[in-house]
């Protein structure tokens, strides 16, 4: 029997239009594997199974299977506390082309199978988006990215102005004003870019933000790694010889767009908001001022630097210029928020390169705590408090270079 599940979650999926009318499909699912329980018996296996269903236009249904790429383990002492560990497979279908059909909706199933004594107990959890499979946009655009239910393309620009060698990193979760135990604060990220080399293998572990220092998470291994999530260099200098579509940090078109200018520090990352705060739950004391969507918790600290033309969003500088003239952004967030949770919030931390906390002398070391919200681009300047500014994402379309 199959159920929709949150064991099965989709992140992203991205539709790029082939030569001679083809398409090529591909995307990543998260799934949420179970800890063996503690009474589980000596001699259970578990196989975690994931196959692609791809409806055509003429009809007919092709079903392939899906390997995984990456699974996680959490070394934090709290993990005990934890339901899942997430396991990540990888997707990819090309159709049409020449004539032939091409897809036009798709669905994804997690088979998770238990072997103990020769005796087979399958699960099936069905994703398809609470009864409706997902179609495949008919009018395609050079980027074409459909995102899980719960998982929103959020981005955060921090300027401080650094040297070589120097560089922004964030710490953040759920606000912790409330009473949760550490791990459960974590809100569930994915890293949208992997180009640069000397920040991979972290990224590639890094699926949380957390007020855990990443070094503690990912064990002995990475002890020596900075305190939390880094971010990457961007400038809108088109003449920068590296960029972050290539390079994974250099010049951005976002940033170009909104002429930031440099030492602008970037998280490109896809949030699931279904672990952050909405406006019914934040306490909005706890950051000084009022928030009517809802938001994670972050602290900035510096680390080091594309993409391509994005379209429909000619109007994105004059909207900053916009918001930022007046406090109050001049911009009805009530109508921004929507029940899909875009919007909603955490709360973050900035830091250096040495894991200096971001304006710890001024409040008796516990630095300042900024306000994110998801599906948006979030702008700070980094020690300046209030310069907080949100820039609903409409029309923003980044590439995806996880790979």
């Amino acid at each position: 029997m199959f159920e929709d599940s949150k064991y099965i979650e989709l992140i992203y999926a991205d539709v790029k239009p082939e030569s001679h009318n083809g398409l090529k499909f591909s995307g990543v699912v998260k799934i949420n594997v179970q800890f063996l329980g503690k009474k589980e018996k000596k001699g259970t296996n578990h196989e975690h199974n994931v196959y692609l269903h791809v409806k055509l236009s003429d009809g007919y249904v092709v079903v392939g299977k899906v390997n995984p790429f990456r699974q996680l383990v959490d070394n934090n002492n709290d993990n005990h506390k934890q339901s899942f560990r997430p396991l990540y497979f990888r997707f990819s279908h090309t159709s049409g082309g020449f004539g032939r059909p091409k897809m036009t909706e798709f669905y994804l199933i997690y088979e998770h199978i238990h072997i103990m004594h020769d005796k087979k107990i399958k699960e099936n959890y069905f994703l398809n988006y609470n009864g409706s499979n997902l179609k495949i946009p008919r009018h395609l655009g050079w980027i074409n990215q459909i995102y899980g239910k719960d998982w929103h393309r959020t981005l955060i620009y921090v300027y401080r102005q650094t040297a070589p060698g120097q560089s922004v990193h964030i710490i953040g979760a759920r606000p912790s004003s409330k009473m949760y135990t550490i791990t459960s604060q974590d809100v569930p990220i994915y890293h949208t870019n992997v180009k640069d080399k000397s920040k991979k293998l972290i990224r590639e572990q890094d699926d949380k933000l957390s007020w855990v220092p990443l070094g503690k998470r990912l064990g002995n291994e990475y002890k020596n790694i900075p305190l939390g999530t880094p971010l990457d260099w961007t400038t809108d200098d088109p003449c920068c010889p590296t960029s972050w579509l290539n390079s994974g940090y250099g010049f951005d078109e976002t940033n170009s767009e909104l002429h930031l200018g440099p030492h602008y520090w970037l998280l490109d990352i896809i949030v699931d908001s279904s672990y952050c705060e909405s406006s019914e739950e934040s306490d909005d004391s706890d950051y000084g001022y009022q928030d009517e969507l809802d938001d994670f918790d972050f602290d900035p600290y510096n680390s080091d630097h594309y993409s391509p033309k994005y379209k429909g969003s000619n109007s994105l500088r004059q909207k900053y210029e916009q918001l930022s003239t007046n406090r109050s952004l001049g911009y009805n967030y009530n109508n921004d928020s929507s029940e899909d949770g875009r919007g909603n919030t955490f709360k973050f931390k900035l830091c250096d390169e040495n894991g200096n906390i971001e304006g710890s002398y001024l409040n008796g070391g516990g630095g300042l705590t900024r306000v994110a919200r998801c599906g948006m681009i979030n702008i700070i300047e980094y020690g300046v408090i209030g310069s907080e500014r949100y820039i609903p994402m409409d029309g923003i379309r980044r590439p995806i270079c996880d790979i």
